[in-house]
């Protein structure tokens, strides 16, 4: 790859975090840049939401000129075509990529970039799927048959139950060690290499974070299936679908909530194993705790932006930061006192803080079990995400679905004006309820 590509190269990854929102992440190989990873989330609203599917990229020395090579590796081991266009051996079929027929304005040029490869792959995972096979609207005897509506209800079905089983409970089973099995692709059908350059579980901790954020999403998904087909019924075989290329298997909503419950209880008590671990890691004097105690002392120094927030460490430990945030005046919070704890791994900021909030909070943003969504830009300052904490209690809730993982909240406040007028009443009284018990 030339100067310049690798220049541009350089420029497509630095802009990727603010260019592809809060749905798509990518990670490199800095001993080489050229060799990629993608986590793309499932967009809400689809049989895919919030699901976890991992690409491989890379790009060729002729790159912008030609087409990064792509690879779904979520496939289930070789097991599971997730779309049309997401085959169980890897590929993906896309005109951008030169890997599908396609329109003239559809195929590749270097204009286009790593952006636009991902947000095309994304499109592909939409609320109705079927219609992604190549034949659908041509081949009359096929899609738009009196059984077409049928179909797609079936195979939005199986994706839901399979999304859930594969991308989320077997991915996350994987990495806490509950399951030897990988879903993810081995050597890779498309590069035939299966060297990962480092990158094999450079997004463990973003899954964790991501499935403590949508697990009621997740569960309510279940609840859905449940209603729709019972346990043990199979899946039912698309006309697309082939022996080696297709997603087969049989519905098992029932231990799917079992699975998600237990790995919700794991991951919510992960930090204590943490906090038991900072002893030794205090002993150990490691570099992110000489980091964590001098951004505690920064922090309690100039406690501009955190106007409203009180930190203490818990015992003088830097790893577990106390913190206290008051409602903002003339805000539906006024009033109230939100008490929490953050805390830290060894490995921080490669893994990301863990932040609980123990009294209950009413907020679009805030999951049940007191898990807050946010994201930051600087993952390795402490303020920005104590700023984010903030802002929580300052200012409205975002209009984006995939930040709503306090669906009833989100209902309420983005709903008609009686809708929003509940809404209110219930951060009010979450208020006040949060000064007249302990927690």
């Amino acid at each position: 790859m030339s100067g310049q590509a690798t220049m541009r190269l350089q420029r497509e990854l630095r802009d990727c975090r603010q260019s592809l929102g809060n749905q798509i992440f990518v990670r490199w190989d800095d001993r080489d840049i050229t060799r990629c990873r993608a986590l793309i989330t499932g967009p809400p609203g689809t049989p895919y939401a919030h699901g976890f599917f991992e690409f491989s990229l890379k790009f060729p020395p002729t790159y912008p000129s030609s087409p990064p090579k792509v690879e779904i590796l979520t496939t289930n081991g070789g097991r599971t075509r997730f779309n049309p266009n997401l085959y169980a051996q890897g590929k993906v079929c896309l005109s951008i990529l030169g890997t599908w027929g396609g329109k003239e304005s559809e195929q590749w040029s270097s204009a286009h970039g790593i952006t636009s490869v991902l947000i095309s792959i994304q499109s592909l995972m939409s609320e109705n799927p079927y219609e992604n096979e190549p034949g659908y609207g041509k081949d009359e005897k096929r899609p738009r048959d009196e059984s077409a509506p049928e179909l797609m209800k079936a195979y939005n079905l199986k994706i839901a139950h399979e999304t859930i089983r594969v991308s989320v409970c077997g991915r996350i089973e994987h990495i806490l060690g509950l399951s030897k099995y990988s879903i993810l692709s081995g050597a890779t059908a498309v590069s035939g290499n299966s060297d990962d350059g480092g990158l094999a579980k450079v997004f463990d901790d973003q899954v964790k974070r991501l499935f403590l954020w949508y697990v009621s999403e997740y569960r309510a998904c279940v609840e859905r299936g449940r209603r729709s087909v019972q346990d043990g019924e199979r899946f039912r075989r698309m006309p697309f679908e082939m022996a080696s290329n297709i997603m087969m298997g049989s519905f098992a909503w029932s231990n799917l909530q079992t699975r998600l419950n237990k790995l919700s209880q794991i991951l919510l008590e992960e930090p204590k194993g943490w906090i038991r671990e900072s002893k030794d890691w205090l002993v150990r004097d490691i570099t992110s705790a000489s980091n964590l105690r001098e951004q505690y002392l920064q922090v309690r120094g100039g406690q501009e932006g955190l106007e409203g927030l009180d930190v203490e460490l818990d015992e003088g430990n830097p790893f577990v930061w106390n913190v206290t945030i008051f409602g903002s005046p003339m805000s539906h919070y006024d009033g109230g006192m939100f008490k929490g704890k953050m805390v830290f791994h060894a490995e921080f900021p490669d893994i990301l803080p863990r932040f609980l909030f123990y009294t209950p909070i009413y907020n679009p943003h805030v999951t049940t079990d007191g898990v807050p969504y946010y994201m930051v830009e600087k993952e390795d300052s402490v303020r920005d995400h104590l700023q984010a904490l903030v802002s929580l209690f300052s200012s409205d809730p975002m209009p984006d679905p995939s930040t709503h993982v306090n669906k009833a909240a989100a209902v309420l406040y983005f709903g008609n004006k009686e809708e929003r007028k509940q809404y209110m009443r219930n951060t009010r009284r979450c208020a006040a309820r949060s000064m007249e018990e302990e927690y």
